[in-house]
């Protein structure tokens, strides 16, 4: 009999493994262009489960600009947040982070923009950095190269700059 059980729980389990993964929702972005491209380079998720999206996205003139998108947890698209950084051009981003109270920090070819909440751009810094990270009072980090040295610089939560560190080895 414990026999019997024992391989009965095993079909169920077997079964319910089998079963086929359901898709929640899906979303696509174009920027209005559906012949371009578009790049997501990162995502992240807060923690009311609104999904968040960065990448670059090619504009009419064919350059490319700094895009966040955030998504409710049903999968509805809350905003769509584009910059243009000064010169045109191809600007990639190379990192992105989201703070405690939803703003979200974008940082690369193009320098380093802040959206606030709810999508508006708060303020742009010229520095372009490979990584980015904020902290709990609105402070940005910025990371990368500056000509030939190793940079770090701190904004503070208006985007002014606090410090700069480089290193040269």
């Amino acid at each position: 009999m414990k026999r019997a059980l024992f391989f009965g729980f095993l079909w169920v389990v077997a079964i319910s493994c089998a079963a086929q993964v359901q898709e929640a929702w899906i979303q696509r972005y174009n920027g209005g262009f559906t012949n371009l491209d578009h790049r997501p380079v990162a995502m992240a998720m807060d923690t009311s489960g609104n999904i968040y999206v960065a990448g670059s996205s090619q504009s009419a003139g064919s350059n490319y600009d700094y895009v966040v998108l955030k998504y409710s947890p049903d999968g509805a698209q809350a905003w769509a947040a584009r910059y243009a950084p000064p010169g045109g051009g191809t600007n990639t981003p190379n990192d992105f982070a989201l703070d405690q109270s939803g703003d979200t920090y974008l940082t690369g070819t193009g320098g380093t923009v802040k959206f606030g909440a709810g999508g508006a751009i708060a303020w742009t810094a010229p520095y372009a950095g490979s990584g980015i990270a904020a902290d709990t009072n609105g402070n940005a980090y910025v990371t990368g190269l500056s000509a030939t040295n190793f940079a770090t610089v701190k904004l503070d939560s208006a985007g002014s700059n606090v410090w700069l560190g480089t290193f040269n080895s």
